[in-house]
């Protein structure tokens, strides 16, 4: 961020920067509670006390929020992902999928408005080639199939996550998916 100027007024860049952040944490709680296509930008706008014309400058669409904020939330799952072994990693996504606005933005409206090849091709998903290596058979496929093994490691944490949350944490639901994450994927 920049620095202020020297009368401790914020400069333009950091008005600019809180508008932005403003705007996505608004969006965020409003994406989350009522999901995409029933959230207008004049509700974003009007929750920020702002016109629509900041969104506009700032991301250019609707879709371009949506965007930015699914990012935002990609970045949390990244973070989750990345907290050790696929056991204490698998823990961590979970307790992410618990919050609705993740589950609706993340797992839900992201792949319909933003396409499966979007949400399947992130580049934040750190388990890249997971099953390939866990695999000797697969370990020296080409391009094509480690995609699919990521797509397919994608597919069962996030599905595995949904069916936890959907038994209300199951004590047997969660220990099954626990154990299956567990040897699908990378155990360092």
């Amino acid at each position: 961020m920049s620095e202020r100027k020297k009368d401790g007024k914020r400069t333009q860049a950091e008005r600019r920067e809180e508008t932005r952040e403003t705007l996505l944490a608004a969006a965020c709680h409003l994406f989350g509670q009522q999901g995409y296509a029933s959230t207008s930008l004049e509700e974003i706008a009007e929750s920020c006390d702002m016109t629509i014309r900041p969104i506009y400058y700032h991301f250019g669409s609707k879709l371009g929020l949506f965007t930015a904020v699914h990012g935002l939330m990609e970045l949390q799952a990244l973070e989750a992902l990345n907290s050790g072994s696929s056991v204490l990693a698998w823990e961590a996504f979970l307790k992410l999928c618990e919050d609705q606005a993740f589950r609706r933005i993340t797992l839900e409206d992201g792949p319909n408005i933003l396409g499966r090849a979007h949400w399947s091709s992130s580049q934040h998903f750190p388990w890249s080639g997971a099953l390939a290596r866990n695999d000797p058979g697969l370990q020296a496929a080409g391009h094509e199939q480690t995609e699919m093994c990521d797509r397919i490691a994608r597919a069962a944490i996030t599905e595995a996550a949904i069916a936890v949350i959907e038994h209300e944490h199951d004590i047997c639901a969660h220990c099954e998916a626990a154990g299956l994450i567990s040897r699908l994927l990378p155990t360092a």
